[in-house]
């Protein structure tokens, strides 16, 4: 339609598909709130989008704007649409972590699995889901009872949330209310072999 139309202009790219779901998982669910019996003169609405990856990320100025038009064609005369990147909300996890490797185990493909299992843990997450260090040892390091989940080849991780600090508690974890999400920030791992 003519927002598409608008966006990949004003962008300059063909993202034809990736904006197009976006917008109609935007418009779908700002339909169903707009519908709703809304006597708040100002309705904010703050937005993510994801990158490539599949990470949230703040969405570009052309959404946003997309987004606003959308809304003041289908708003009360009464009301007022204010349009707002949803970064504030976001939590960048950044963590570090020492793995030690088995032996027979090729360091760099270790921890190339780690850093995915870490992306997966990351990537999709709810809003007001806390960050916890067990959740990084649950999806790593396999269980030492069974020899299960976890990434192969690994002896031993060791794991610390180093940021953002405003929102560590005093045991090393990430504690958010409902308004925020975790997302990834920037992961440090080095490997250490372990010779048996």
């Amino acid at each position: 339609g003519p927002t598409l139309s608008a966006i990949i202009t004003r962008v300059g790219t063909s993202f034809e598909t990736a904006i197009e779901t976006q917008l109609d998982e935007i418009f779908d669910h700002v339909d169903a709130f707009l519908a709703a019996d809304c006597k708040a003169n100002l309705i904010q609405v703050p937005i993510l989008t994801r990158d490539v990856d599949g990470f949230l990320t703040e969405p570009p100025i052309a959404l946003m704007r997309s987004l606003e038009a959308y809304l003041e064609a289908r708003k009360e005369v009464t009301q007022v649409v204010e349009v707002a990147s949803g970064g504030p909300f976001l939590v960048r996890a950044d963590i570090e972590g020492i793995i030690g490797i088995r032996d027979g185990f090729v360091q760099a493909t270790v921890l190339s699995n780690v850093r995915k299992a870490l992306d997966d843990l990351l990537r999709v997450r709810a809003f007001g889901k806390s960050l916890r260090l067990s959740d990084l040892y649950a999806s790593i390091v396999p269980d030492p009872a069974s020899g299960q989940k976890g990434v192969d080849g690994i002896q031993y991780a060791v794991f610390r949330i180093t940021g953002p600090l405003d929102f560590i508690d005093s045991n090393g974890n990430i504690i958010i209310s409902q308004k925020y999400v975790v997302t990834r920030g920037v992961v440090t791992l080095a490997g250490e072999t372990v010779t048996s």
